[in-house]
């Protein structure tokens, strides 16, 4: 079974419908241009036009694809029966599994508990989640009956500082104010909420952390954070990423009636350095900050009681520069 997550980048494509459409549909010039001016000035996507244009000339090799072709595809997408709107009937905020929580973003200690369009606050996670995809449902389904005036509140939920700064999607686990960006402990009343739903596993992406994904632990209440996303590994490769890929993995085990989960993450590095590690079995002191190396992260584990640290540059130049090192369990100190 397949479970799909709606992101940032997913929901964001509904303001299509408002802020190009009509413009296309009473000229086609103006539309383009919108669509332009759109991605790059308010989705912050300054490559995606040209990006669909290298793509849909991938699937149709040979055809001309001029600006309207292009135009066209994002407008398709988003119309009934479009796969952007297809993904966004089928996706979820939150996806629960056993005792794993997915989301595109982070938990954070504003955000337990809450959704948009009530006062209510949820204390029981599952609950919450469910509750937090009712909106989304209910969201996306007045957004496609009305596609120019509906679903503002999900779209507004997926901004920055969107529903008060209380979204499971645009959040992270970056510590505040750092710069470049760095990992932050879990809060306690986010573990504490947690552990109340025997939730052991938070699973997320969105916010770039070096070229692998980031393990966040806390230790008194046994949750692990896996932060995934490496969308920055090589800001010097075309895409950013280079070499690096990474999978994380739950693996479940049924144990004397109920199930057990260890987090597995497998890949390789931007370098090309290979890596294969269960979480809790790797090293101690992974997911947390050192005092030695100074100042890092214990981010991953390597393998052979080796860990990969985290550490931010003393003359960063970009906000998600982050260096990292090799370093031997025998050195470690937290």
């Amino acid at each position: 079974r397949v479970f799909l997550l709606a992101g940032n980048r997913d929901i964001n494509k509904m303001q299509l419908t408002s802020s190009v459409v009509p413009y296309f549909l009473e000229n086609e010039k103006v539309g383009i241009e919108k669509l332009k001016h759109f991605l790059k000035r308010k989705l912050n996507c300054p490559n995606a036009f040209e990006l669909r244009r290298k793509a849909l000339k991938a699937v149709s090799p040979g055809e001309e694809v001029d600006d309207l072709a292009v135009t066209l595809s994002f407008i398709e997408s988003v119309k009934p029966g479009g796969f952007m709107t297809e993904y966004l009937r089928l996706a979820q905020l939150g996806v629960v599994i056993e005792d794993t929580l997915y989301v595109h973003g982070a938990i954070t200690e504003k955000s337990v508990g809450t959704v948009p369009r009530t006062e209510k606050v949820y204390s029981n996670l599952r609950k919450w989640i469910q509750a937090l995809n009712e909106f989304a449902e209910q969201e996306v389904t007045e957004w496609q009956r009305s596609p120019t005036e509906h679903g503002k509140y999900l779209i507004n939920y997926q901004m920055p500082g969107g529903f008060d700064g209380k979204s499971v999607v645009y959040a992270n686990w970056w510590k505040p104010g750092s710069s470049p960006f760095f990992p932050r402990s879990i809060p306690e009343s986010v573990a504490a909420f947690l552990a109340d739903s025997n939730i052991k596993n938070v699973i997320t992406g969105h916010a770039p952390l070096g070229d692998s994904p980031t393990v966040i632990r806390h230790d008194l209440k046994d949750i692990t954070v896996v932060a995934c996303d490496t969308s920055y590994s090589d800001r010097l490769a075309p895409d950013k990423r280079g070499e690096a890929i990474s999978e994380a993995l739950v693996v479940l085990t049924a144990q004397d009636g109920h199930v057990e989960s260890r987090v597995r993450i497998h890949g390789s590095l931007c370098n090309g350095q290979e890596f294969d590690t269960y979480v809790v079995d790797s090293i101690p002191f992974l997911g947390r900050p050192s005092k030695s190396p100074p100042g890092g992260w214990i981010k991953l584990g390597l393998g052979n009681g080796n860990c990969l640290v985290c550490m931010v540059p003393k003359n960063p130049k970009h906000p998600f520069e982050i260096h990292q090192k090799s370093v031997h369990v025998s050195n470690l100190a937290i």
